[in-house]
């Protein structure tokens, strides 16, 4: 007596449609995964772009302190300020290029 395999394997049309229904959950749970890293990009640009709410006096007496404890620890560099290039505007073009009118 022959198997039935009708009823034990599936169809390839349904495998298909399966497969196309997983990658289409993958593609919407990546697009909602880089919206909300849109997002909070986004806001972090916003936070950077206004002022930081701490005078200059503050800032500079932060700097100093940083480059002591660096001397202190035998470092030659240190960095003492970092920002996002989207909030330079020249897309921080670096210097050293020498273009003409730099």
């Amino acid at each position: 007596m022959p198997i039935a395999t009708e009823n034990v394997f599936p169809r390839a049309e349904d495998c298909k449609r399966r497969i196309a229904e997983l990658e289409g959950e993958r593609a919407s749970e990546l697009a909602r995964v880089e919206a909300v890293k849109a997002a909070e990009k986004q806001g972090l640009l916003d936070q950077f772009a206004k002022p930081p709410g701490v005078s200059d006096e503050e800032r500079l007496r932060r700097a100093a302190s940083i480059i002591k404890r660096a001397v202190e620890s035998g470092l030659t560099s240190v960095e003492v300020g970092r920002f996002p290039v989207q909030l330079c505007t020249d897309r921080a073009r670096a210097i050293n290029q020498q273009e003409k009118g730099w």
